[in-house]
């Protein structure tokens, strides 16, 4: 039996998260979710969050067909979990690539594996978050249409995807051909679009 892994706050539910749960589901046959307990969200968001407490989080995640167990740790991050665990499969969202990942080494260092979609990062609880507090309004947030590389456009696909790195004068956008990174933190230039008002209101 594969064991798959995985973990986050999973504060405020959204289709980011469902994607990311039904992707790991399919790279085993046993998923367990790792939610962050109320303090130690706190400490990785900061003082007003989570919004949704652990045990209503954890309830909502057990509703899912896709997620087999849950647990809540109280640690800022679950290398405790992941040790005592032992998962063949550590599976963590598109926005982690490129960085340190908890428990990556742990998991590769009894023959695991870690895997990362390669798909954009379009949804965020704290964007919602923050559009709620700001009284913004509730359409989706400009998509991402076009990345200039080079001076050629590249329209995003299954093929590519877009993460975020850290870099002196802020995060800078990162292009990844299959999970292959092609580009440097410096040559991406981002065309975005805001999408149509469903309402038909003018910008």
């Amino acid at each position: 039996m594969t064991l798959v892994f995985t973990n986050g706050v999973f504060d405020l539910l959204h289709v980011g998260h469902v994607r990311l749960l039904q992707f790991a589901r399919a790279q085993g046959d046993r998923l367990v979710v790792a939610i962050n307990s109320d303090a130690s969200a706190r400490r990785l968001k900061g003082p007003h969050r989570p919004i949704v407490p652990a045990h209503e989080r954890a309830e909502l995640l057990r509703a899912l067909r896709c997620v087999d167990d849950v647990h809540i740790f109280a640690d800022d991050t679950p290398e405790l979990l992941i040790q005592r665990l032992r998962p063949h499969v550590l599976v963590k969202g598109p926005a982690c690539r490129g960085t340190d990942i908890p428990g990556a080494a742990i998991v590769e260092s009894i023959g695991g594996r870690v895997v990362i979609p390669d798909w954009p990062v379009e949804h965020s609880s704290t964007w919602t978050i923050d559009r709620i507090r700001q009284g913004a309004d509730t359409l989706p947030r400009p998509m991402l249409q076009t990345l200039t590389i080079d001076g050629v456009n590249v329209m995003p696909s299954p093929r590519f995807s877009l993460t975020w790195v850290s870099a002196e004068a802020g995060p800078r956008p990162v292009l990844y051909d299959r999970g292959r990174r092609v580009t440097d933190a410096w040559s991406v230039h981002l065309d975005h679009e805001q999408p149509p008002d469903p309402w038909g209101r003018s910008a």
